[in-house]
């Protein structure tokens, strides 16, 4: 368990030199592994970031970037010690200065056209030494869900309502499964034959990370996947989205490829990484079903995202076409 409100407040006191006045839980994030709180102090609002995974490169990205002139960065604080993060039980501490708007609200066809330039300088910027970088092995989410399937098509608990309901589903696709863990090795391999031109990217770039307010920003939060990749590893969440539930429309996108600039998109790049984000989401909330420790509505929460993934206009059909 990450650590609590008081143990936060004099972290923040003693790394950062904050008198934290409140400090509020920010609700919607989908990593386990961290927690975000808004802090109110005298003077200013800030955004107070805790995590089990090592923000290292998030940070030295941002920075990098911030150096660089890019703009629309949550850039963090240092410490009383200079460093652009703490440690505390553990976990990694960033703070920022809290950006105004709400992530995951819909975005304005001039804010995709801003959003495009924030991405083009991005990917312009000569990247730090040292980064991740994608080179196109076989995904170990493959095995991951083949040792889900394995469970669902197993499950005997009827009378668990959610492992019923996953389990029905599961099967109900169970073929359209099996052909994406087919696609990604596929084209996995494609790639690696290629060895595509890989630049810094975000890897986790959709609209749900873009902050907005009114005329001001965008701000592109969230840098904790930072890597050596290629443009459509970023690009394949603003050409037609990658949820037919949620789609990024024709006129979204074509504003955000004018701020953007020329760029020619490789559709077997495209395809991979949606495959890839098909898999991810497939070996995590699944698993969160069948965690029957899980908390009721934590569950519910899984129950629902899986129908969305494998629903006619989920991040299934969308890998698959």
């Amino acid at each position: 368990m990450l650590a609590g409100v008081d143990a936060l407040t004099d972290a923040l006191h003693r790394e950062y030199g904050l008198t934290v006045t409140a400090l509020h839980a920010v609700a919607g994030g989908a990593d386990p592994d961290a927690t975000v709180w808004r802090a109110e102090a005298p003077d200013a609002a800030y955004a107070v970031k805790l995590s089990r995974r090592g923000l290292d490169v998030g940070v030295r990205v941002v920075t990098h970037l911030a150096a660089h002139g890019v703009a629309g960065l949550p850039v963090p604080l240092a410490t009383r010690t200079g460093r652009p993060y703490a440690r505390l039980d553990g976990a990694w501490l960033t703070v920022t200065g809290w950006l105004p708007g709400t992530a995951g609200q819909p975005l304005s066809v001039h804010a995709w056209h801003r959003f495009g330039a924030l991405l083009a300088a991005v990917h312009q910027t000569r990247p730090p030494a040292g980064l991740p970088t994608d080179t196109y092995p076989p995904h170990p989410g493959v095995a991951t869900v083949r040792r889900l399937d394995a469970r669902i098509r197993a499950a005997r608990t009827a009378t668990d309502a959610p492992i019923a309901e996953l389990t029905r589903r599961w099967r109900e696709h169970a073929d359209r499964i099996a052909a994406l863990l087919h696609r990604i090795d596929t084209l996995a391999a494609t790639l690696r034959r290629t060895d595509p031109p890989r630049v810094l990217t975000h890897g986790d770039a959709h609209a749900a990370n873009v902050l907005v307010d009114g005329d001001a920003g965008p701000w592109l939060i969230d840098w904790d996947g930072a890597r050596l990749a290629p443009v459509e590893r970023d690009l394949m969440f603003a050409v037609a989205g990658i949820s037919g539930s949620r789609p990024v429309t024709a006129d979204q996108t074509a504003a955000f490829l004018a701020g953007y600039g020329p760029v020619d998109i490789d559709p077997d790049r495209l395809a991979y990484y949606r495959t890839v984000r098909a898999v991810e989401d497939l070996s995590y909330w699944p698993a969160n079903v069948l965690d029957t420790t899980a908390t009721p509505a934590a569950r519910s929460r899984a129950s629902a995202i899986v129908a969305d993934l494998l629903s006619p206009h989920g991040i299934l059909t969308v890998a698959l076409t």
